[in-house]
């Protein structure tokens, strides 16, 4: 699994990268109560990704 920080500034912007991340979201949170700012965060668990890698960093 992959867990990826995304920084947005309107929700159209959080939709448009889930849509291009496609089915292999598993989760999407956003935590309730984020301080006032220009930018939010959500949190996106991605599964099932394919790795070429044979275990190695690369």
């Amino acid at each position: 699994m992959v867990r990826i920080r995304v920084s947005y500034e309107r929700p159209e912007e959080l939709k448009e990268v889930l849509y291009r991340l496609g089915r292999d979201v598993k989760k999407v949170r956003a935590p309730s109560g984020q301080k006032p700012g220009r930018f939010r965060r959500a949190y996106i668990d991605i599964e099932n990704l394919a790795c070429t890698c044979a275990g190695r960093m690369v």
